[in-house]
């Protein structure tokens, strides 16, 4: 099936309602980070970049349109975004630069239609919403043509890369791309109010303000003049940036907003970049939390975004005692409790809903599948090394010993009662077991367990139960 087949099954119309529409770039293939996986699916925190930059797009430009601009590997991009109302996805069948892509983007806006255009890359993982809002408000309120979202870059001028902001005040007189100034042999000249301002190579190198490549557009101008781009520069590609030139020229407003910090502005090309995003964003995780979770190592943990939500809003309510060891996984879905203890290196990823006081071990891993649910009860213990999966429910003040491994099917949930001990080498699958309980050293597969007690009405424990044995006929004596 051809693409844009594909695509069309993919795509919804816009809302003709709401003025505005956000194009997202999402073509780039990434050769630098040298991995089969789409550049757009690299994670940010846990989430892919492209559904980060998605959300905060639609949030802070205030509209539910969005057309996504996709290129190379286009099917795993289009999967993972997925089809929903008033989006639509354009293809790109040759990375032709900016200009190029938005021409592609343009085609799927009806002629009745005039919104705002708002450009945003779609590896800008860390944007948010309120910079992307304040960016929208200074467009429509201060009746630009083209505004241009700029960063003020902090590190040595030989380590920006991006394009230089060339401007008179808050007009933008032009950007220069970094590679373009490299290749320059004379100075640049611009021109604002019958004066002329002229820049050697060395003083575009040293200008701090860069081009974060968001814009937003008043359509009927682009529409007009997106066609005079022209590929001269050292890429051979159509740079959306050229517009500025071409702009002032019609005597059209070109302005710019500085964003309060430029770390919401990174893009990335390599994984270095990458690992500084995740930096970034863990860094902003821990500052939420810092003075609420004690933290074994700062630098050494994950919380999905949803999980801190979560025991944020339990700080709300009092204190909450948390404690998360080294390398501790805690992933979407994931509820902590007060008085909650994660050790070092667990892993915790899915519905996992944990009762006050739970207690978590080293090397701990508790999963479900997306549409599974799992729950430990008050004060239970789960000691390391131990592996809980599936539809699980384990009730409170029991104790897990290490080693133990327990795992529950849609069709035979495991639901173990309170004040059950489970110890030893045992695995257990599909079983009811009932308060108080003891087990060591089984193998218990789809059975009923209830509580024995000896002449004395002491708990007998349950030990050394397995299947009949399968497959005898295939093992023989050396």
């Amino acid at each position: 099936m051809e693409v844009e087949k594909v695509l069309e099954n993919y795509s919804s119309s816009l809302d003709l309602s709401v003025p505005r529409v956000a194009v997202i770039l999402a073509a780039g293939h990434g050769k630098r980070l040298k991995s089969n996986i789409p550049k757009m699916l690299f994670e940010i925190w846990g989430v892919p970049t492209i559904l980060r930059v998605i959300q905060s797009a639609r949030e802070g430009f205030k509209t539910p349109n969005q057309i996504i601009v996709v290129g190379q590997k286009w099917e795993k991009v289009v999967e993972t975004v997925g089809k929903e109302k008033n989006r639509i996805f354009a293809y790109q069948k040759e990375q032709k630069g900016t200009g190029d892509a938005v021409k592609t983007a343009l085609k799927y806006i009806p002629e009745n239609f005039s919104p705002s255009l708002f450009i945003i890359p779609g590896d800008m993982g860390l944007i948010d919403r309120e910079t992307l809002s304040r960016f929208q408000e200074k467009f429509e309120k201060e009746d630009f043509d083209l505004l241009i979202l700029t960063g003020e870059f902090s590190g040595p001028p030989q380590e920006n890369y991006y394009g230089r902001i060339i401007s008179f005040g808050d007009e933008v007189l032009g950007i220069v791309e970094y590679r373009d100034i490299l290749n320059l042999s004379s100075p640049l000249h611009f021109s604002y109010n019958q004066m002329t301002l002229t820049y050697t190579p060395e003083e575009l190198l040293k200008i701090k303000e860069f081009n974060a490549g968001v814009y937003a557009f008043k359509l009927l101008p682009l529409k007009k003049h997106i066609g005079k781009i022209k590929p001269d520069n050292v890429q051979k590609e159509y740079y959306l940036t050229d517009l500025v030139k071409i702009f002032r020229e019609e005597n059209l407003r070109v302005g710019k907003m500085l964003a309060k910090d430029e770390k919401v502005l990174l893009g990335f090309n390599d994984r270095v970049v990458l690992k500084e995003m995740n930096r970034i964003a863990r860094d902003r995780v821990y500052a939420q939390l810092r003075d609420i979770v004690t933290f074994e190592d700062p630098e050494d943990f994950f919380i999905a975004e949803e999980a801190v939500n979560y025991i944020l809003h339990l700080a709300k309510k009092g204190p909450v005692d948390i404690f998360l060891g080294q390398g501790a996984y805690i992933g979407r879905g994931v509820k902590l409790n007060r008085g909650v203890s994660v050790a070092r290196n667990s892993f915790l990823k899915g519905n996992i809903t944990l009762g006050e006081n739970v207690k978590i071990g080293e090397n701990v891993k508790i999963t479900t599948y997306p549409h599974q649910t799992l729950v430990i009860g008050d004060n239970t213990e789960i000691l390391a090394g131990d592996i809980i999966k599936g539809r699980v429910e384990i009730g409170p003040n029991s104790r897990i010993e290490s080693w133990v491994r327990i795992t529950g099917s849609d069709a035979h949930p495991t639901i173990i009662g309170k004040n059950v001990l489970i110890k030893g080498t045992t695995y257990i699958y599909g079983c009811i077991i009932e308060d108080e309980v003891q087990i060591e050293h089984c193998i218990l597969k789809t059975k009923r367990i209830k509580k024995i007690v000896d002449e004395k009405g002491n708990i007998k424990r349950i030990r050394y139960i397995i299947p009949p044995p399968e497959g005898e006929e295939g093992i023989k004596e050396l």
